[in-house]
């Protein structure tokens, strides 16, 4: 009892220490403590730690609400578990357990030419549940199986002839089907449960061969049901939640760890290796923690929640995810993967986690790599409302945070270090963006119109909706962008790199872009969709001759001659075609070298020496003390004090105190949630630092643009809209927690060649690039959740056809419109976002903005496409 005094008093106190590891805590409350250990248990036992169990299952069964289950050190290979009463499942003190989907078959045959195979008595995982309505377009990603020899995911081939030391090839004689070739809506035409072989390339006599054999691991549908301290790894969930599996039913997909109901916590834990679905998904829950965990190697999404009040996502660490490499550009409504996905969901807090792809061995914010590229690190999405994303640290993430058809969120104190787009946000009102950082990005921020409105995601050539999201609508969501507030930023040393063919397109720092509503409802331009703007800076490298402005602001229908495109932030405050509050009167612009900035205290030289940089402020920064006093809430939820000069740029971050390299099993960490009315500095900031002068650095820009922009070839918006039959599909399936309606390609610009704009009209409102010009309809997600529709919950539980996770956007009623009857916007039309954007060939916000070189880069990566057991 005094250990846990004393450890609970450096909770209190210790608030700026990383990581706290949890004391192990007796058993609820009137509750027993049953013991299980994979090595020495056997099921026989009692549960006694002089007897325990030998399998989780087996203590679930014996446990009452309000137990512990205990895990002991080792391997326990279980799949399918139902967790429906309040259960604690944590490792045992000083324990690392392994709940793996995977089991080592005892049987090979060699076939004498360097392959062994398992007999045809394998799982059959369905090849064809892809979010993508046409699985055969993921090539290998569709494919969910996996294999690991001595712990090393093997690629998987396509056939037996491809089979090496390293791959491994399934043989599935009789392969699930789709009813209709292409559109796996239509249904499946079901198989055995199992019936495959395994062909692999090593002597399974030299070597540990492991075979993922289950889809799930476990389905929380409780109150009060805990998760601690567990690696959760090896399952093959399919992305679809509507497979009806012989023997598991729709436990087939979804996720590998399912979990809903109220006070749930997920805490100290590692999720790898989940293959084709997402790794976790919270749906349904109140109240929730998910802290100190790690999301890491998964096939598609790491993490998702929907249909959800009251989630805290602290302090956890996302890396190498999406490695099934399923497709995040070009694919419509099927684009849904993220780090994190959030849908229809109220009160969410992601404070203080890591996203890091430092090790991705690409620089993300080259305009080639960003093509192909477009996962999201943290993605709100239809109707997250009330809720912030603060404190975070993005590294070399392709779009850093995407707020997108939300409203009244915060993203405050976030540093970016690498991507193709900051911070972007579309169809979002009262969004409030103050005091990030944001380093080496392609485009810092990205301020975008919706064409879709009032919660409806598709209409009939009537206007009237098709297919109406509930949860937006229910609370009133306008799905327009206004009101946004943007201040104390600082914009630092974007990439200089321009897009080939096309120098315009990512040439501004910031980009504001308007447009229409495509039931031609209304219109929203930069006027409309800002409210303030300042104390902001804008820091650049030196004028090479490549375009470089600081704020693109499309303030009227003609995106090319209605927007100032400001090479100097003075243009742009001076301009008369800016009339918000604000203006940049107090914005810093500068020009200078990484290795110089005046704002930081480093700024690495290389771009690329990931998480070498310092984002703190030096010591006589221009942003030092000279940032808009903050709002009382946001200041409250920062930790400093409100009502005074604040310094620009991030204040308090996970980067600061270690960035979570220790999250994960073995290290629980309690959730870093503020106090209210707390006046402390919140964790992330050093003890011995004052608010104002921890905040990250400042940048002025200067140099202009050249005068004249050279056009491009255009498309027309009526050829991107053929292509685009599925953002809609689905129309009887379930909505979707980590899908939402294909609106453009995730961080996609639609400044397309806005030109030197000075304080007028821009130069030139030349055209995009061949084939970018595209349907809202068209519009292509990235990243977010693996999974798609149906109805799939724990054994036994109905989830609401609104808190499914998915990746498509099948929200209309059955039988309420094909995506065919749903109208795909045209060029000049009220839906292309100004009619005279799709004349120009230019794509404005909510519409895809596809380059030559991205499908070219898209179709390559189709051929003969191979993915890692693992998910890729």
């Amino acid at each position: 009892m005094r250990r846990f005094v004393a450890q609970m008093a450096v909770l209190v106190l210790g608030l700026t220490v990383p990581f706290l590891v949890v004391p192990q805590a007796s058993a609820a409350p009137g509750g027993s403590t049953i013991h299980v250990s994979a090595s020495s248990g056997s099921d026989a036992g009692d549960g006694s730690a002089a007897r325990p169990y030998q399998t989780i299952s087996t203590a679930i069964d014996a446990a009452s609400t309000g137990d512990t289950i205990e895990l002991a050190d080792g391997t326990y290979r279980e799949g399918e578990l139902s967790v429906g009463k309040g259960l604690t499942i944590r490792a045992a003190q000083g324990a690392t357990p392994v709940i793996s989907g995977a089991k080592v078959p005892e049987t090979w045959t060699n076939a004498g030419n360097g392959t062994w195979s398992t007999g045809h008595d394998m799982v059959r995982f369905c090849t064809v549940c892809t979010t993508n309505a046409d699985p055969e377009a993921e090539g290998m990603a569709a494919h969910p199986e996996q294999v690991f020899v001595d712990g090393k995911p093997l690629t998987q081939v396509a056939s037996r002839a491809e089979v090496t030391a390293s791959t491994f090839y399934v043989d599935d004689p009789d392969p699930v089907t789709l009813k209709e070739a292409g559109n796996n809506r239509a249904g499946y035409n079901v198989k055995p449960h199992t019936g495959t072989s395994y062909v692999i390339g090593v002597d399974p006599a030299q070597h540990e061969v492991e075979v993922v054999q289950h889809h799930r691991a476990l389905s929380a549908t409780a109150d009060n049901v805990t998760l601690s301290g567990l690696v959760v790894e090896k399952y093959s969930a399919v992305q679809r939640w509507d497979y009806d599996d012989p023997e598991i039913g729709t436990l087939s997909g979804g996720g590998m760890v399912v979990a809903s109901g109220g006070n749930l916590r997920i805490e100290g834990s590692t999720f790898r290796y989940s293959s084709s679905a997402g790794a976790v998904q919270v749906i349904d829950a109140t109240d929730a923690v998910v802290t100190g965990n790690r999301f890491e190697e998964n096939g598609s999404n790491g993490f998702g929640i929907n249909n959800s009040t009251g989630v805290t996502v602290e302090r956890n660490l996302w890396r190498s995810n999406n490695t099934a490499d399923h497709i995040t550009t070009g694919c419509g409504a099927y684009c849904t993967l993220a780090d994190t996905k959030i849908t229809h969901a109220d009160g969410v807090r992601f404070a203080f986690n890591t996203v890091d792809y430092s090790d991705a061995g690409y620089d993300i914010s080259e305009p080639a790599v960003y093509a192909d590229q477009r996962g999201a690190g943290v993605w709100f999405d239809e109707g997250v409302i009330n809720s912030e994303i603060v404190g975070n640290y993005f590294v070399n993430t392709p779009v850093a945070m995407f707020n997108e058809v939300s409203s009244n969120n915060l993203i405050a104190s976030n540093i970016v270090e690498g991507a193709g787009v900051g911070i972007h946000v579309s169809g979002s009102d009262k969004t409030r963006i103050w005091n990030n950082t944001i380093s080496h990005a392609l485009t810092s921020v990205m301020i975008q119109e919706d064409s879709r409105s009032d919660g409806c995601n598709a209409r009939r050539a009537d206007g009237s909706c098709a297919q109406l999201q509930p949860w937006s609508a229910e609370h009133g969501l306008s799905w327009d962008t206004t009101e946004t507030v943007i201040s104390n930023n600082i914009f630092s040393s974007e990439q200089t790199q321009i897009k080939e063919g096309d120098p315009w397109r990512f040439s501004a720092m910031l980009q504001v872009t308007g447009g229409a509503n495509d039931d031609g409802s209304g219109a929203v331009y930069a006027n409309d969709m800002i409210s303030a703007i300042d104390h902001n800076v804008y820091y650049r490298a030196q004028d090479n001759g490549n375009p470089s402005t600081t704020v693109l602001w499309n303030w009227g229908k003609d995106l090319g001659t209605q927007s100032v495109n400001a090479p100097e932030l003075s243009e742009f405050s001076s301009s008369p075609h800016v009339t918000v509050s604000g203006k940049e009167a107090n914005g810093l612009d500068q020009r200078g070298t990484r290795a110089e900035n005046p704002f930081f205290v480093k700024e690495s030289a290389d771009p690329t020496a990931w998480k070498t940089s310092d984002f703190h402020l030096k010591p006589g920064s221009p942003a030092s003390g000279t940032g808009q006093a903050l709002p009382a809430d946001v200041a409250g939820e920062l930790g400093v004090t409100a009502g005074v000069a604040v310094d620009r740029g991030a204040l308090v971050n996970a980067a600061w105190d270690g960035g979570n390299d220790q999250a994960g099993a073995g290290t629980p960490v309690p959730p870093q949630n503020k106090p209210e009315g707390d006046p402390n500095p919140a964790p992330g900031r050093p003890s011995s630092v004052d608010p104002a002068a921890e905040q990250a650095a400042e940048q002025e820009p200067a140099a202009g643009a050249p005068a004249e922009q050279q056009p491009a070839a255009g498309a027309s918006a009526e050829q991107a809209a053929a292509e685009a039959p599925a953002a809609q599909d689905g129309a009887a399936e379930a909505p979707a927690a980590q899908g939402g309606a294909g609106n453009g390609d995730v961080g996609e610009s639609s400044q397309a060649d806005a030109g030197q704009g000075g304080t007028g009209a821009t130069a030139g409102g030349s055209a995009a690039s061949a084939g970018e010009a595209a349907s809202s309809r068209s519009g292509a997600k990235a990243r977010s959740g693996s999974t798609a529709n149906g109805h799939a919950a724990a054994a036994g539980v109905t989830i609401a056809a609104d808190s499914v996770p998915g990746g498509v956007d099948d929200r209309s009623p059955a039988g309420a419109v094909t995506a065919a009857e749903a109208q795909p916007v045209s060029a000049g039309s009220a839906g292309d976002r100004g009619g005279s954007l799709a004349r120009a060939g230019v794509v404005a916000p909510g519409l895809i903005i596809l380059s030559v070189a991205a499908v070219v880069l898209g179709a390559g990566a189709l051929v003969g496409r191979r993915r890692m057991s693992r998910g890729r």
